[in-house]
């Protein structure tokens, strides 16, 4: 999967896959199928759309193996985690929350022990695979935060993220390596989970967010 670009090309979706070159590109009639079936998300269920057959058949010969594309209708309401809850949130495809958050001086952090390490080239965010990155002083102050705002759009921390072995994957090349795990298990270890990275909440605003926007700590 890391090997797939994704693009936004004129309003529409496209997605191209590097080793080859070969692309798939939305349709103006993709998105109108109704038939819905059922997906499941780790122990979640839930109903998902069928995209198209030329997405199928892109995604299953990239791949080697049957492939289907589905999207989530409005409909479709899957709820964060009940622990976690405050009420009626809810997420996508994603593993368990909308958003998750790294702090840039927490990522420099880890690349200077990896470099202590031996490890001689540093990681790009895109190994934690974040929809936001905030630039910070202080590594892993975003540990502290529990409610901050971005252009009137009011997020809180629900909790740290416990990191996978898909961090150890090269998003250019695909490759696995021992690494960031290894290092990370030394001083981000919590009741034998990997931590790096914010889980985030937000309430149901309408509003959108931009690189270069400034980031409001209002509660530690």
């Amino acid at each position: 999967m890391a090997l797939f670009d994704v693009f936004i090309q004129d309003g529409k979706l496209k997605v191209v896959f590097r080793p080859n070159g070969k692309s798939w590109s939305q349709s103006d009639d993709v998105l109108t199928n109704q038939e819905k079936l059922s997906v499941q998300i780790w122990s979640d269920e839930c109903l998902a759309i069928p995209v198209s057959p030329e997405a199928d058949a892109f995604f299953s010969e990239m791949t080697g193996r049957t492939c289907k594309l589905v999207w989530m209708p409005e409909s479709t309401k899957r709820l964060v985690e009940e622990k976690f809850n405050r009420g009626n949130d809810i997420t996508s495809f994603s593993d368990g929350f909308p958003f998750l958050l790294i702090g840039m001086a927490s990522l420099s952090e880890l690349n200077n022990r990896l470099m202590m390490n031996g490890y001689h080239s540093p990681l790009g965010w895109d190994r934690f695979r974040p929809n936001i990155v905030v630039q910070t002083e202080i590594p892993f102050e975003e540990d502290h935060w529990k409610n901050f705002v971005v252009n009137g759009i009011s997020f809180d921390v629900a909790k740290p993220c416990a990191r996978c072995v898909i961090t150890t994957t090269d998003q250019q090349t695909a490759l696995r390596h021992a690494e960031p795990l290894k290092t990370l298990s030394i001083f981000r270890t919590v009741n034998n989970k990997v931590m790096f990275g914010q889980n985030l909440l937000t309430s149901h605003q309408q509003g959108e967010i931009h690189v270069g926007d400034e980031v409001e700590v209002v509660w530690r």
